[in-house]
C-alpha cells in the first residue's frame, strides 16, 4: 500500500500513513485554508487501509493549534477510525497541550460521541 505522506506547513499538519513502517500520524498545527480538500486524502487512505492491509491501527494525534473547521475535519477522520474499530483494533494517542482546556473538551467529546478510546496526553 502507497504511503501518504504530507509536509507540514505553517497551516497544515504533518501527514504519514505508512502501513509498512506502521506510523499513522498527524502533527503540528491544522489551520487549513479548505478542510475537506486537507483531510481527503487521508480519509480515502483509510478507507484503503482498512480494505487491504488492516487488523490494526495506532493512531497518533498531535495538533499545537485547531480552528473549528479542523474539528470538523479531524472528526471526519476520527469517524472512519470508528468504522474501521468494529473489525480491527484501534488504538489513539491524542497529545495536547495540558493548557488548552478547549482541545481537551475536543478530545473528551469525540471520545464519547463516537465510542473510540482515545489515550489524552498532556504535554
Amino acid at each position: 500500500m502507497t504511503p501518504l505522506h504530507i509536509p507540514a506547513t505553517k497551516d497544515t499538519p504533518l501527514v504519514i500513513l505508512n502501513a509498512k513502517n506502521s506510523e499513522y500520524l498527524l502533527q503540528g498545527p491544522s489551520l487549513p485554508e479548505d478542510v475537506n480538500t486537507f483531510y481527503a486524502p487521508v480519509i480515502e487512505w483509510l478507507k484503503e487501509f482498512e480494505l487491504y492491509v488492516g487488523d490494526a491501527i495506532h493512531f497518533t494525534i498531535n495538533i499545537t493549534t485547531i480552528n473549528s473547521a479542523s474539528y470538523q475535519g479531524i472528526n471526519k477522520v476520527l469517524r472512519q477510525l470508528c468504522k474501521m474499530n468494529k473489525h480491527m483494533h484501534v488504538t489513539i494517542d491524542w497529545y495536547y497541550d495540558e493548557h488548552d482546556l478547549d482541545q481537551l473538551e475536543a478530545i473528551d467529546f469525540f471520545e464519547n460521541e463516537l465510542d473510540l478510546l482515545i489515550t489524552k496526553i498532556a504535554c
